[in-house]
């Protein structure tokens, strides 16, 4: 067996003494033949790396695509909210200008209230004087006349109108002619001094009116009015500046007339005699005579008023009185009489 053995390996040698390449040969192809191997392997992992590739393709495709479509969502999305904010910001503004709207209502209204209730106020003030004015009667607030005793508690003293026509030192004495003072087609007639010099100028005006005014002087001292209505039984009494200054009522019970100064009462004035106008003004603060009036009769001159007004007193407002209760309310004077038989009295109005 050895000697075969030996022999095949001769023939080899001798068959091919010269291809000593050949195991390397053999090798390289067998090199060969495992990198063919190894590629062929490898193909189906390329196989199965392409489908990845495929499916991102797709998937960046897919992706770009829904960009494509996602940005024209995008803007009318903005368009809407534009719109919805433009809406919101017209509703706001809406809202604004329709409070300011109210606000300015509002501050008109104010102002027309505050103004009303300015005017309401100022004619709450000015009532006295437009009652005095206009002929009302006596407002409504005012308290009826009460007897002497029951006024003592809110009585003043003798009220001023004119201080700077106030005597100190000696009383006021005045003249004034009958004829004159109810003669209706007689207007002004002058009241004099016992000497006979003009001190006033007196007016009737549309007999409610009676007005005294200094010598010379458009601008009246005092101004007694009588109310319209013939029932109305007071008179109103204003100053230099037609200011309501005070008022002349009956009394009840026949205790007089009374004075009040501003609804305070003030002075009493008792008729006496209705036939010769005999007056007497007493204060309810004090007592005591503080003026008079009286009928004078005379053959020579005619008959005349006599009126006379105590020191410190002012004898602008008891004059103007005296004359206006017989010019313009001769009624009041029978109806104020005080403790003595009334009499028929003529108009003189």
């Amino acid at each position: 067996m050895l000697l075969q053995l030996s022999q095949n390996v001769s023939l080899t040698n001798h068959t091919n003494p010269l291809n000593l390449a050949h195991p390397t040969v053999s090798l390289t192809k067998a090199s060969s033949a495992a990198t063919l191997h190894d590629e062929t392997a490898a193909v189906p992992l390329q196989a199965t790396t392409r489908p990845r590739q495929a499916s991102s393709a797709a998937t960046s495709h897919n992706e770009t695509v829904a960009g494509h479509n996602f940005l024209p969502g995008l803007l009318q999305a903005s368009r809407r909210t534009s719109v919805l904010q433009l809406r919101r910001g017209a509703a706001v503004g809406w809202i604004v200008f329709d409070a300011f709207l109210v606000v300015f209502i509002a501050g008109i209204l104010a102002c027309c209230i505050v103004s009303f209730s300015n005017v309401v106020w100022g004619n709450q003030q000015q009532q006295p004087k437009a009652a005095a004015v206009l002929g009302a009667s006596r407002p409504k607030d005012a308290k009826k006349p009460g007897t002497s005793q029951s006024l003592m508690a809110t009585a003043v003293p003798p009220p001023v109108m004119c201080p700077e026509l106030i005597l100190i030192n000696s009383e006021a004495r005045f003249r004034v002619e009958m004829k004159d003072l109810v003669d209706e087609a007689t207007d002004y007639f002058p009241v004099l001094s016992p000497s006979g010099t003009t001190h006033f100028e007196a007016k009737i005006e549309h007999g409610r009116s009676l007005f005294l005014y200094s010598p010379g002087q458009h601008t009246h001292r005092i101004m007694v009015q009588s109310p319209g209505p013939i029932d109305i039984q007071m008179m109103n009494i204003l100053d230099g500046q037609g200011r309501w200054f005070g008022k002349v009522e009956v009394m009840p019970n026949g205790e007089g007339l009374l004075m009040s100064h501003k609804n305070k009462p003030s002075v009493i004035i008792r008729v006496q005699d209705i036939a010769t106008y005999s007056m007497v003004a007493e204060p309810i603060v004090g007592g005591g005579k503080i003026a008079t009036l009286s009928l004078s009769k005379s053959d020579q001159t005619g008959d005349c008023l006599r009126c006379q007004v105590k020191n410190g007193i002012d004898p602008v407002l008891f004059l103007g009185v005296f004359l206006a209760l017989i010019a313009l309310k001769p009624s009041m004077l029978e109806l104020g009489m005080a403790g003595t038989t009334r009499s028929t009295t003529r108009s003189v109005s």
